[in-house]
């Protein structure tokens, strides 16, 4: 399949499974333009607060699906899907820059996926720098066929418990202020949204962004 090809699949995937306003933010995009309202989320609150036993029984998965974290070989499962816009050249970049993807696995098939980083918040909407003890969680999709399982939910939490078994207390993510299901998902999984903001860019050529308010003190951002 051809680059161009591809992008249409993704494009014509964002316009059925998406809002419209998403699409349209995409489409600008390809075009040299983006205006993004955007939140910064701070993650696994409930393991902080002592509320994360109350969702125990949330992580569990059902019968014949597991968790996992995907290795080189594993990559090309999850660049081919239907939906994807991103090759594997740069899949396998990030594994090398020390990025993890843990993911849901059902028969052969990756039904569910995100990726973390531990160097630093690598959005193009809003970045900064990890600190030791905190992690980014982004990228996060769940194939279409299995969505309305709860499985993004369930996820997002048992990398919540693995992030805290590594000592990871501080977790962060960001989501476009238009995504309602990521937003409704980090809800039910304890998020917080810690700032908001609208970034722009302009051909590639002016860059900025503008906090619109914080509503807690973010640790480092």
């Amino acid at each position: 399949m051809t680059r161009l090809s591809r992008f249409f699949n993704w494009l014509s995937h964002r316009d059925k499974h998406e809002s419209r306003i998403l699409t349209l933010s995409y489409w600008l995009q390809r075009k040299g333009i983006t205006i993004t309202p955007f939140h910064l989320v701070l993650e696994g609150t409930g393991l902080l607060s002592g509320t994360g036993n109350k969702r125990a029984g949330m992580e569990k998965l059902p019968k014949g699906y597991k968790f996992v974290i995907l290795k080189e070989k594993d990559v090309a499962l999850i660049a081919h899907m239907p939906g994807r816009y991103i090759f594997e050249e740069e899949l396998l970049k990030r594994l090398a820059d020390g990025n993890i993807c843990l993911a849901i696995q059902h028969k052969k098939k990756i039904a569910s996926f995100a990726w973390c980083d531990f160097k630093k918040c690598n959005s193009v909407t809003y970045h900064f720098a990890l600190q030791k003890g905190q992690a980014y969680i982004f990228d996060a999709f769940t194939m279409n066929e299995y969505r309305g399982m709860g499985l993004a939910v369930k996820l997002r939490l048992h990398i919540h418990n693995y992030l805290h078994k590594k000592k990871i207390s501080t977790i962060y993510s960001i989501t476009e202020a238009f995504n309602y299901p990521a937003i409704s998902m980090k809800k039910k999984t304890g998020g917080i949204t810690i700032l908001s903001g609208v970034h722009f860019n302009f051909f590639k050529k002016v860059d900025f962004r503008i906090k619109l308010g914080k509503h807690i003190n973010p640790i480092n951002a």
